[in-house]
């Protein structure tokens, strides 16, 4: 899940490379396509940090039993 994320993030410095040279309608379309992908990373690593807090929470129920 963290390798997804980071290849995103990778991603995201090519679209704002492209997004620097781009004009007009590409440059919007890149943009567009870099604010889905922050969102997109942000949404994943808030589902990382509660799957960590879920697994945390597992083992230290499973270690009471």
């Amino acid at each position: 899940y963290v390798q997804n994320i980071a290849e995103i993030e990778k991603g995201l410095v090519d679209l704002k490379l492209q997004a620097d040279v781009a004009s007009g309608k590409d440059k919007r379309e890149i943009i567009a396509k870099i604010k889905r992908a922050e969102e997109s990373t942000e949404a994943m690593k808030v589902a990382r940090k509660s799957m960590v807090r879920f697994m945390s929470s597992f083992e230290t129920g499973m270690a009471q039993q």
